[in-house]
Formats: C-alpha cells, structure tokens, sequence
C-alpha cells in the first residue's frame, strides 16, 4: 500500500522592506489618479455643449470681424455709367500688400507656374526673400470659389479662419487629453479677446497690422505637437505625413518658424522619452554589438523602444527639412543679398521679459496680460502633476520657447545665421502655450474647492464660471484692465469713401496705362499706411512706392525703406532713371500736386477726388520710353513683358548699352538674338546688355540654380519616402491579398 507523501512547504523570501519614499509617491500617485478620474467620465452631454458653444462663439467672432459682410456701402460709379461693385475687407497696415502679393500669386497659378520672381513692387523681388505659402493658401481658396468672391474678401475670409486656428488645436488637444472642453472654450476666449501687442501673435498683430503670415507660422507648431505625438507615441503614419505638412506649410509662409517648430519637436520628444523612462527597464538586446549572423538581436534592437523614438523623430526632422528645401537652399544661397531692416534689438536680457524702457512695449509680459503669465504659471504645474502627454509638452514648450528666443534674438543675434532675425518678431511663439496654460490654471484653481468637497457637477459648473468670468474682464467696458489689451480688434476696412476714390483712380490707370508702362505713387495714409498697395492689388500691374521698402537692395534712396525726398521724386533724371512713365500723387498732398502743375513734361490726365490719387503722365523725353527696356540710342519697337520673362525687339542707331529696369539678382540670364551675353550691373542695381546696331531682340528669363535644383531634388525625395511610408504597407498587404 502506497502512502501519499505530503509535498514540502515552500517558504516564500521575505518581501522587502518599503521605503516610506517610494509609498508616499504611490500615495500621491493614487490621489491624482483619483484627482483626475472625473475628467475621463465626463458625461458626453457636456462635450456636445461645449463644442456647441465653441462653435456659437467662433460664429459670433467671424460676425463682428467681417466675415459675411463683403461689399462695401459705397459703389463705385465709372465713367461708362455703369456701377462696380467694391469688396469690403481689411485695410490696414499690410492687408494692402499681402492682397496685391496674393493677386499676383494668382496670376502665376493661372498661368500654370509657382510664382518664383514677384515683378511688384519697386523692380521686383525673388519670392524666397518673402515666402508664399501665405499668398497661396488665399490664393488656391480663391480659384477654389472659381472666382465669384472677390480676391480681397477671399483674404479676409482667410485670415478669420488662421485667427481661429488656435482655438480649433486647443479644441482637438482637449478631446485628446481627457480634459474638460470648457478647458478649450476657455483658451479660446482668452486667444480671440486677448489683443496683446502688435508682435504678440493676437488680433493686434493679424487683423490690426495685417502681419497674417508671420502669425499663420506661429500656430501651425500646435498642430505639429497635435499629429507629431501621434507618430512619436503610436508610430500613426497619418499623424506623420500631417505634421509634417503643417510644419512645411510653416516653412514656407515664414522661415523664422524654424523656431517654433524646433521648439516644440524638442518638447514633444522629451516628454515622449521621459514616458519611456517612467514605464521601467526594458528587455535587453543581448551581449556585444549586433552582426550579420545575429539577425534576431539585430531585429530586437530595431525594436528597441528608445531607439524606436530616436528613429521616427530622425524621420520626422529629416522630412520637414527635405519637403522645405526648396525655399531654405535657395535663401541660405543669396543670404547676402537680402537685407532686412531691423527695427528693434533686445540690448539686455531684460528686455526679452519687458521691453518698456525703450517705449516698444514688445517683451513677454507685454506681449500678453501679465495675469496670463500668472495662471500659466499655475498651469505648468498642473500639467506636470496631471501627467497628460499634451498637458507637459505645453508646461515643457513655454520656457523652451522662451529660452530659444533669449538666445536667438539676444545672446546669438550677432551669429550670421541670426543676423537677419528680430527677436521681438520671435514673440508670436509663447502665445499659444501661455493662453492653454493660462486656462488650464484658471480653471484647475477654481474647481480646486469642488473637487475637495466633491460637489456633483462641479466640474460644469467651473467650467462655466470660468468662460463667464474671462469673457466678463475681456468685453466689458467698465473692467479696469487696458482697452488697448483687450476685446476685438478695431478694425479698419474699405468701407469708406476714400477706398472707392482710390479704386476710381485705379480704374483710370488701368484704361489709360499701356503694357509698357510703369506708375509711381506719392502720397498714402488716406485710409492706412500703405494705402499704395492698392492700386496694384485691383490693377495687377508692376508700381512703384514711396512708402514701405524702396528697395530690398542695398542700393538705398532714403533712410532705411522710406523714399526721404519725395520732391526729388518728381525730377526727370530720376523718372528717367526708374523707368517712371506715369505718376500719381495723392489728391490732398497740395504741395506735391503744385510742384507736378509746374513741371512741364507732367501732363495731368485727371485731378482725382478726394481720398484718391491725380494722374499724370510723364513725357518722353525727359522722361523714358517704356517702363523696363531704355536703349542709349534707338528705340524700342516691340515690349513683352511677364514677371519673369522680358523680350523686346529694339532698332538701335548706333552700338551701346540697354538699361533693364528689372533688379538685378543671380538668377536671371540674358540672350540677343538667341546668343547668351553676359549681365551687367548698374550703379542703382538694375541689369545692363550690351547692344549691337541696328535690329535685334533681347530676351531674358528668370531661370533655377544649382540651390533651386537641389532644393526641388530634395522635395521629390521627401515627398516619395513620405508615400512609400503612408501607402506602403497598405500597398502591401493589397499585394499580397492578390498574390
């Protein structure tokens, strides 16, 4: 008989000892998670409300700005007796500008190329020197319309909708972090009531100083940090082919968003490691070096978490900067040719947190409320102890971004690659991360008491208190915070009197102007201050200022971009010299009007109306044939001109030179009668060509270098690995599916 043996008691090792460290941070951790639990079972009602009050209060901003209010009150009467109608939109400071950069953005897209020399304004610039994703984006949302909205309420239109860009990202942010909505209608209210100044990134700076691009790039790192931590976490291809997408488009509208991209790529990519690091050890990959025989450590290895992160963000930096060389090789190659005015500096490194001594008024605190700053603050802290991805990418990106604006804009603004850089322009950058941390802060603190007394409900009623409260101090009229730092823009439009004299006389120049012809303005401030850039943005054609950047040359003609003498303007050596055939000077500047009276090769065609522009035409001689081709001897027979091709078929009494009115830059190249000839440069930094007697043609195109070649070589590379990544594997499993 067989007994059963008992097994052996198998004494389990003593546990350890815990160190009161180590439970008292569970302790803490078990009080967040619980802190914080409400947040994810927020009953879907409450998301609905408060996506629909977004959406009420982003209808309500675009009412008040315009957006469905697109023609002025004030028609315009021509001469055949017949009424045109005029689109009201955004008139102030550079909307005059960036319109007329979009028309002739247009004209390019229709001709079937992108723009790459702008023949407007003052001789012509290459279109690196100022980007076009801006202008292109208005521009494809113009022909998508097929032309029925007017090109300048397409603008407005489009700068509503960049406006509002942020509150959309804070939107998307908040559904991906758990958080409340009402944490994003609150930034939201904060982004469109909060004006800061006119380099903070706020409706100041785009709607009240029309600097819409360089705002444009300042937002788009929100949605870079939106669909990069999707890749960086989840390896989502979609997440990779859109972030990099918004950070070209950044790229493109405004270099100096290198910046803000390198930002928050940073924050992104250690808040993703330090993830790693908080998950514990991970498996090794074996001992020594991987070799071919060991194909599965090899593997292993590629799989390697922290090497894994290391690769997608390699991936992701190098195809921003594959799909942007396009625009960076060719401006680093003709880098010094461009110079920028610089019209501020930081001195001292205070002055990067407030810039008041100097009367600017452009450092942080100044940029936005100080109390902003505050509750910022408050929210860093927040989002570190929440934990949230997004949440510490944002409590992360505000001191990097702040810190790289130190070093860029004063400790490394001598460094070559800096010279070009206002730090003060690099403002617009802390804007989004200050305005969600601010709401964060702002609405944590106030549902700190529901949250210790466990109220029910508390978390909607917090969220509504704090809307209603911020909405409060930035709309009402009697709060004492500054009205200059607060509530809509003050808008200036065309709707006014002076912008329909100022289109009549752009009506006139365009029935009276020849294809050869090439206008100067004199005189602006009628509506705003660069009121000039009117006549080009209706008329499409090639003008010259007196106001705002003379030239991008060197070659200077007053002090910085301001033409000084506008007298002298009006002398027939100088219209001689520039190609100048017509002349408007506006109708209120009585002193330049009685000077062009007295000239006798000024012939007026129109005396103007009030608010616009008189007309004259200047004769030739003194003044030049034409507006771009001026032969020592001879005359021109045939003019052809296209931004960037010219041909003109010129009968020549004797051998000399031509003067091209066109700027002289690397890229353009010359032919007469088929054969190259070398350019030549003339002492105001236009193009010269030698030229034979009797009948010849010249011709000259604005061709690609070796920068440009390179460049587009590297978008085709970027773009293909870009597919072969997003459509490869689901190319393969069809493949394979068939096989």
């Amino acid at each position: 008989m067989q007994t059963a043996t008992r097994p052996a008691t198998v004494t389990p090792p003593p546990r350890p000892r815990d160190h009161a460290l180590a439970r008292m941070r569970r302790a803490i951790g078990r009080t967040r998670a619980r802190w914080w639990a409400e947040d994810a079972g927020c009953p879907a009602w409450q998301g609905m409300f408060w996506t629909l009050a977004l959406l009420i209060l982003l209808g309500g901003t675009a009412h008040k700005l315009g957006a469905f209010d697109w023609y002025t009150d004030h028609p315009l009467q021509l001469a055949d007796g017949t009424t045109l109608r005029l689109p009201n939109s955004y008139a102030s400071i550079d909307h005059p500008f960036h319109i007329a950069k979009e028309r002739a953005t247009v004209d390019a897209l229709k001709a079937w190329r992108f723009p790459a020399w702008f023949s407007d304004h003052q001789g012509g610039f290459p279109a690196e020197f100022y980007p076009t994703g801006g202008d292109l984006l208005v521009a494809f949302a113009y022909l998508l319309t097929l032309e029925l909205i007017p090109l300048a309420v397409v603008h407005k239109l489009v700068v509503i909708g960049v406006f509002f860009l942020p509150a959309l990202a804070y939107w998307a942010i908040a559904r991906r972090e758990k958080l409340p909505l009402s944490v994003a209608v609150l930034a939201a209210v904060l982004h469109l009531f909060v004006r800061g100044n006119w380099l903070a990134g706020g409706s100041r700076e785009i709607i009240d100083f029309g600097l819409w691009p360089d705002v444009l790039a300042s937002y788009l790192p929100l949605f870079l940090i939106l669909w990069g931590g999707d890749w960086l976490r989840h390896g989502d291809r979609r997440g990779l082919a859109l972030a990099v997408a918004v950070a070209m488009l950044a790229v493109y509208t405004n270099p100096r968003s290198t910046m803000g991209l390198a930002a928050a790529a940073l924050a992104l990519g250690l808040v993703a490691f330090a993830d790693l690091l908080r998950r514990g050890p991970h498996p090794t990959v074996g001992d020594g070096a991987p070799s071919a025989q060991s194909a599965r450590r090899f593997a292993r290895l590629l799989r390697w978490p922290p090497l894994t992160l290391l690769g997608r963000s390699a991936l992701l930096t190098a195809l921003i900067g594959m799909l942007s060389a396009a625009l960076l090789l060719p401006l680093r190659d003709n880098q010094s040719l461009y110079q920028f005015t610089i019209y501020f500096r930081f001195e001292t490194i205070g002055q990067v947190w407030s810039d008041l001594e100097h009367g600017n008024g452009i450092g942080f605190i100044e940029s936005v409320l100080p109390q902003l700053i505050a509750l910022a603050g408050v929210g860093i802290v927040v989002g570190l102890l929440r934990r949230g991805f997004y949440t510490r990418v944002f409590a992360l990106l505000l001191p990097l971004s702040y810190l790289l604006i130190t070093l860029v804009g004063w400790t490394w603004q001598a460094l070559p690659v800096f010279a070009q850089l206002e730090g003060q322009r690099l403002m617009p950058l802390l804007r989004p991360a200050t305005i969600f941390l601010a709401a964060l802060g702002a609405h944590e603190t106030l549902r700190l008491g529901t949250r210790l007394f466990r109220l029910r409900g508390g978390t909607m009623l917090t969220g509504a208190a704090t809307v209603i409260v911020a909405a409060i101090l930035l709309l009402h009229p009697q709060i004492p915070i500054d009205e200059g730092q607060r509530g809509l823009p003050l808008r200036q439009t065309t709707n006014s009197p002076a912008f329909t004299a100022i289109a009549r006389s752009a009506a006139l120049l365009g029935a009276m102007a020849g294809p050869g012809d090439k206008p100067m303005i004199l005189g602006n401030n009628m509506i705003s201050w660069h009121d000039s850039f009117w006549i080009p943005a209706l008329t499409g054609r090639d003008v010259f200022h007196n106001d705002w950047l003379w030239f991008w040359r060197t070659t200077d003609y007053g002090y910085q971009e301001l033409l000084q003498d506008e007298f002298g303007a009006l002398d027939a050596p100088f219209l001689a010299r520039h190609g100048l055939t017509l002349v408007l000077i506006d109708a209120a500047r009585g002193d330049l009007l009685d000077l062009a009276n007295n000239r006798p090769y000024l012939d007026r065609l129109d005396a103007g109306t009030p608010g616009g522009y008189a007309l004259y035409r200047v004769a030739s001689p003194p003044g030049p044939p034409n507006g771009y081709v001026i032969p020592e001897s001879g005359t021109v027979t045939d003019l052809a001109v296209t931004p960037e091709r010219l041909t003109a078929r010129i009968s020549a009494d004797l051998p000399g030179n031509v003067r091209v009115i066109i700027n002289d830059f690397p890229r353009w190249r010359a032919w007469i009668d088929g054969q190259p000839v070398a350019i030549g440069r003339t002492a105001d930094g236009y193009m010269t060509l030698p030229l034979p007697a009797g009948e010849s043609t010249i011709e000259l195109r604005y061709t690609t270098s070796q920068a440009n070649w390179a460049g587009r070589g590297l978008v085709a590379t970027g773009v293909t690995l870009l597919l072969c990544i997003v459509g490869g594997p689901a190319l393969g499993r069809r493949w394979r599916r068939r096989s």
